[in-house]
């Protein structure tokens, strides 16, 4: 982008999905949205069980935000 003058956030914006720190360092600076990606695994993985060990079918999908 710089080689082409192009201006962050002027021209273009930069947005990422991390959980990485090393995002600070970047020239030009990089938005982030960070994820918590082990809760996410962790209630991914009680929805998968709860599933599994079902009697009935489940036909009631949670969502969780």
């Amino acid at each position: 982008m710089k080689e082409n003058g192009l201006s962050v956030p002027g021209d273009i914006g930069l947005l990422g999905f991390s959980n990485n720190d090393l995002t600070e360092l970047f020239d030009p600076a990089l938005s982030v949205i960070k994820q918590p990606a082990f809760e996410m695994g962790e209630i991914a993985t009680g929805y998968l069980l709860q599933l599994i060990e079902s009697k009935h079918p489940v036909t009631d999908l949670k969502q969780k935000c």
